[in-house]
This record gives C-alpha cells, sequence and structure tokens, in this order.
C-alpha cells in the first residue's frame, strides 16, 4: 500500500509539471481522464479516493 500511494503521488506531480496544473485539476483530471487512469495504473471503474495524510 506504501508503494502505490508513493508511486501514485510521483506520477500525478509528474503529470502536474509537464503539464503546468494545478493541485485540484490534476486530480480531477486523473478522476475522469481514462489516459490518466491508464498512466496511473487504474482500472477505468476504479475510484480515486484521496490519501489521508499521517503524521509519521
Amino acid at each position: 500500500m506504501c508503494f502505490l500511494f508513493y508511486f501514485m503521488n510521483f506520477i500525478l506531480l509528474f503529470l502536474q509539471a509537464l503539464y503546468r496544473l494545478s493541485d485540484d485539476t490534476v486530480i480531477e483530471n486523473a478522476r475522469v481522464n481514462l489516459a490518466y487512469k491508464w498512466f496511473l495504473r487504474l482500472n477505468p471503474e476504479d475510484v480515486l479516493r484521496p490519501f489521508p495524510i499521517k503524521p509519521v
């Protein structure tokens, strides 16, 4: 689970930097855009939920 969290965050940050998107825009695109879901290795019917941030 931890690896998946870091992998998805890295990919989302990469897409955000590549296309110069805001945080909200990149998350919304990842929820609805099939190309983003493919890049994140998600199935089309998977729901992208925000991960809670836990202090270490």
